[in-house]
């Protein structure tokens, strides 16, 4: 098993606007065969204003929760294009196999003594996974979820 995760530089697209893609893949070989199991592309795009998009620093895992002897990854990384002080958007992507697992959000900004943000939502696809995926997932989410300014 082959695991890459990478992020383009921030780019211009044209005079006013800019833009930066992320990616992921898991790659698997078998012999001299290798082929793609997954990929997952995300971006800002057409964006006037500040440009937040990577992966967050040590949310890379891999780990074999129900124990069938096949890997799960989970990374996480945060979104957003805007131009004032407020919360960006957060994914929490799981793989197992080719089965992707997710979970879309806010992250919480706190500020001055303040919280700000905080949603966020499991897909419908952890309904048929494993029991200990999503607990784990939302584990790793509340480890990520908070950006502290000026506190």
């Amino acid at each position: 098993n082959i695991l890459i995760i990478t992020e383009t530089e921030e780019k211009k697209q044209t005079e006013d606007f800019r833009m930066k893609e992320l990616f992921a893949y898991q790659f698997v070989t078998s012999g001299s065969d290798t082929k793609q199991l997954w990929k997952v592309n995300d971006f800002v795009k057409d964006c006037p204003v500040d440009i937040a998009l990577g992966f967050m620093p040590k949310s890379l895992s891999v780990t074999d929760l129900d124990k069938n002897g096949i890997a799960e990854n989970t990374f996480i990384y945060k979104m957003s294009c805007k131009g004032d002080v407020s919360p960006d958007d957060m994914k929490l992507i799981m793989h197992e196999g080719a089965t992707k697992y997710a979970i879309r959000g806010i992250m919480i900004l706190e500020m001055e003594g303040q919280k700000y943000g905080g949603e966020m939502k499991p897909d419908a696809s952890f309904d048929n996974a494993p029991k200990e995926f999503l607990p784990y997932a939302l584990d790793q989410w509340n480890k990520f979820k908070i950006e502290k300014l000026n506190n």
